[in-house]
């Protein structure tokens, strides 16, 4: 028994620590959504929002990913969705999106949506990342398992 509380005492040691060196040395941190289905319309849908306070200068990456499903009303065609991560705003940055095309015979079509956002960060600056996307040629779409991850790095990567 006596072994067992020396350990635990070295494992609560040791997280207080970690904990400790974290918050005096901010090296890294972030946050995460993840969001199961998402009807998407034909103007911006946010999908997934992360909010992040940078506890020192460095940099943001945010990643999101989602299958999307994009429906041509059950005949051959076109159907497309533009997706991307927008940097404290609703709308979409015309430099931060990408155009997911595909061609179907059956009227439904499934595709990978995955986009990375590199940006800079201040002392205590909060930003709010969104993972957006709209259907355009699509008669419906939707995103389905996404997820929108952000993760702050002191040192430049």
């Amino acid at each position: 028994m006596k072994a067992l509380s020396i350990i635990r005492t070295t494992i609560a040691v040791s997280l207080l620590l970690g904990a400790t060196l974290a918050q005096a040395n901010p090296e890294v941190g972030g946050d995460v959504s993840f969001v199961g289905f998402k009807n998407l319309l034909g103007t911006d849908t946010v999908i997934n929002t992360v909010v992040v306070k940078c506890p020192a200068a460095g940099t943001l990456v945010a990643n999101a990913s989602a299958q999307i499903s994009m429906n041509s009303v059950f005949t051959p065609g076109e159907a497309d969705v533009i997706y991307g991560i927008t940097k404290n705003s609703t709308a979409t940055d015309i430099n931060q999106h990408h155009l997911l095309r595909q061609y179907t015979d059956s009227g439904t079509t499934f595709g990978t949506a995955s986009y990375q956002r590199i940006d800079s960060c201040a002392l205590n600056q909060t930003v709010t990342y969104r993972f957006i996307a709209h259907k355009v040629s699509a008669q419906s779409a939707s995103a389905e398992k996404s997820s929108l991850a952000v993760t702050f790095v002191r040192d430049k990567i």
